[in-house]
Parts: structure tokens; sequence; C-alpha cells
């Protein structure tokens, strides 16, 4: 138990650190921006409505009567979300602090075991088995 009480400790020390790291405090500087944003907002939540009808439809596929024009609206509303500065750069710091994350991630599987597979969040790539540097 006492072992278990000191990982949780460093753990703690862990997060803390990553709590005042550069990419932390930059995607909540962001995230604080985005949400006292008016205009951002109203793109946020019509993408969000119309995402939702497009996974609706999504689920019956092309067999859904209003399927592609849900999905060529998902596809344009999507568009004009990236055309947004203040919401682009929010979506790069989250990128950001994932990619610390996920470094961290890495490092602690290396150091228990090779075989820890370490998924990332981008849903093309399916993970990493690290290899142990000792």
């Amino acid at each position: 138990m006492a072992n278990f009480l000191n990982i949780l400790e460093k753990v703690h020390l862990l997060a803390e650190q990553i709590l005042i790291s550069e990419e932390f405090l930059r995607y909540e500087a962001f995230k604080r921006k985005l949400q006292s944003d008016f205009f951002a907002n109203k793109l946020l939540l019509k993408f969000s409505k119309i995402k939702e009808e497009f996974l609706e439809a999504q689920r019956f596929g092309v067999f859904h009567p209003d399927f592609h024009s849900f999905k060529e609206k998902a596809y344009k509303c999507r568009e004009e979300l990236l055309t947004n500065d203040l919401i682009l750069q929010y979506f790069k710091a989250e990128e950001d602090l994932d990619n610390l994350l996920y470094e961290v991630s890495k490092i602690l599987a290396a150091a228990i075991s090779d075989d820890i597979l370490v998924l990332g969040n981008k849903p093309l790539v399916r993970g990493c088995k690290c290899k142990n540097k000792r």
C-alpha cells in the first residue's frame, strides 16, 4: 500500500508539472477566449447541430433519404469553422497539449515494458509500441 501511495504522489507531481506547461497554459487561454467569443460559439453550435444530423443519417448510410445533403452540409460547416482564427488557434493548442500527453504516455509505457501499446488521439494512427531504451 505504501508503494501505491508513493506512485500516486509522483503522478500528482507529474500532473502539476503538466498543468504549468506552456502547452496546457496556451490551451486554457484559448479555451477561455473561445468560450467568451459569441461568433465562434455560434459557429460551433451550428456545426454541432449539423454534425448530429449527419451522424443520425450516417446510421442508415446512403439509404437515408438526406444522407448526401447532410454530409455536404457537415463538410461545408466544418470548412466555415476552419476559417475562424480563434477556433483554429484553439484546435492547434488542443493538438499541442494532446501531443505532450501522448509523449508523456509513451515515456511511461517504455519505462515499464516494450510491449505496452500507447494509443494516440488521432483516428488514423493506431498507436505505438514503445521500444525500451535501457
